[in-house]
Formats: C-alpha cells, structure tokens, sequence
C-alpha cells in the first residue's frame, strides 16, 4: 500500500452534480447495473417463450403452419451456434463472422438465439449499435408475424399456398 507523503497536498474527493461524492454512488452502480441486467435478462427470456407459446397457439388456432414454430426453432439454434463460432473466434483472434451476417440471421427469425447467444454467451452484449439494430430486428420480425396472422395476411398465405388449415393435425 502506498503511503501519503507529508508534502503531497490531498485530493478532494470528486463530487457529482449533486454535490455528493462520486466514491459514495460507487456500489450503488454496481448494484442498479446488476439490476438493469436482471430485468434484460427477465425481458428477454419472457419474449422468446411468449413467441414460442405464441406460435403454437397460432399453429392450434390454424393461422400459421407448425412449420413455423420448427423454423423459428431451427434459425435460434443456427443463431446461437454462429454467436459461439463467433465469440471462440473473438477469444482466439481468427476469422470473424460479421455483424451484419448475425443481424441477417435475426432478421430472418433467429432473434431468440441471439438474445440468447448475447445473455449466455456475453457475446456483442456491449457494443450499443450493434444491441439497438438486434432490437430492431426483433421488432421487424415480430411486426411481420404479426401482419401474417391479420386478415390480409391469411389471404396472402393462401395465395403462396401456405395455408395453415393444410398443417394442422
């Protein structure tokens, strides 16, 4: 430990624009940062087992395909493999995927092993644009089913000869 010496004037502890010390709220970060990742991580996992009750429930009511529970099952896991390869390759210094291939991926209904992929992972958790383009993603892609299960949506499935009475058990 490093001692004071007699002839070094003492710093004033910083203070916040409160007029407290910022030493004081140190601890108080850790914990509401601690907390927002709780909540993020509550969020996250509440819309992906709500898109998947979702999609089995539009399977039952006949408004979408099963095969659209297995496909948004099959891009998570494709999602959340490429979040991995990516992640090892980060640590190892190689080759890269690239952040727009991962944001395709989500775009095209992988979004649930992403979120995955960043909260088990810790993977492109930290970079802020790349969070907000995820999110738009998701957006987007909720949106879209959303739209499919509308009126206009069911007739543009039956048009493309995807109409869901054809899957149901």
């Amino acid at each position: 430990m490093r001692k004071n010496h007699p002839n070094t004037p003492k710093r004033e502890p910083k203070l916040d624009k409160h007029g407290t010390r910022k030493d004081l709220h140190a601890s108080n970060d850790g914990k509401q940062k601690n907390n927002r990742r709780a909540l993020s991580t509550k969020l996250r996992i509440t819309l992906i087992i709500a898109l998947f009750i979702g999609l089995l429930l539009a399977s039952q009511l006949q408004r979408l395909p099963i095969a659209f529970f297995v496909y948004y099952i099959v891009m998570s896991l494709i999602t959340f493999i490429c979040y991995a390869i990516d992640k090892r390759a980060a640590q190892q210094d190689s080759w890269r995927i690239s952040e727009s291939r991962l944001h395709w991926l989500s775009l095209l209904g992988g979004w649930p092993g992403a979120m995955l992929g960043q909260q088990h992972l810790r993977h492109k958790s930290s970079k802020r644009s790349f969070r907000v383009i995820l999110w738009l993603t998701v957006f987007i892609n909720v949106s879209l089913l959303g739209a499919l299960m509308s009126p206009q949506g069911q007739a543009l499935l039956t048009q493309l000869g995807v109409n869901s009475s054809r899957f149901a058990p």
